[in-house]
């Protein structure tokens, strides 16, 4: 990656998992400030939680580049899939990332900020649908719910 963002800062949501822990050191090799935050940090699907993130973090400075990468997905069989799972892939990874572009665009026009960028991460199953001979050797099958959020 080779993006002039040297001493911009950059929010990626869901930092620590496989693809966010890469963009994070992507991004800091990139010479970014980087704010790295997940599920243990705050919840992205409550407007309290990010708003009080975006209202501290812009006391002190102003985000370049927010990065939605946060997403969950559920590993159950279909016919096993309950309810409030499925409207948990729903709240992360479409309200959640709502959420934060938000309260984002609302602190990025309170503070008159001239520059910005939003980036949505999606997937490739949300075009198409996984193969599943992948997924032969353990229970981390890619879902439905997954691939419609991401689309």
């Amino acid at each position: 990656m080779k993006f002039k963002l040297k001493n911009k800062t950059v929010l990626i949501t869901g930092g620590k998992g496989q693809l966010g822990s890469s963009l994070v050191e992507s991004f800091r090799k990139q010479g970014s400030n980087v704010i790295s935050v997940d599920v243990d940090d705050f919840d992205i699907t409550s407007e309290k939680d990010v708003n009080n993130f975006f209202k501290k973090v812009y006391e002190n400075r102003q985000i370049d580049v927010l990065i939605n990468n946060a997403g969950v997905s559920t590993f159950d069989h279909f016919l096993d899939r309950k309810e409030k799972d499925f409207k948990w892939v729903c709240d992360v990874n479409l309200w959640g990332t709502y959420n934060m572009i938000k309260h984002y665009v609302k602190y990025f026009n309170e503070k008159c900020q001239k520059n910005g960028k939003i980036i949505n991460v999606g997937s490739v199953y949300g075009v198409v649908s996984p193969d599943p001979r992948i997924y032969t050797d353990c229970l981390r099958k890619n879902s439905e719910v997954y691939g419609a959020t991401k689309a």
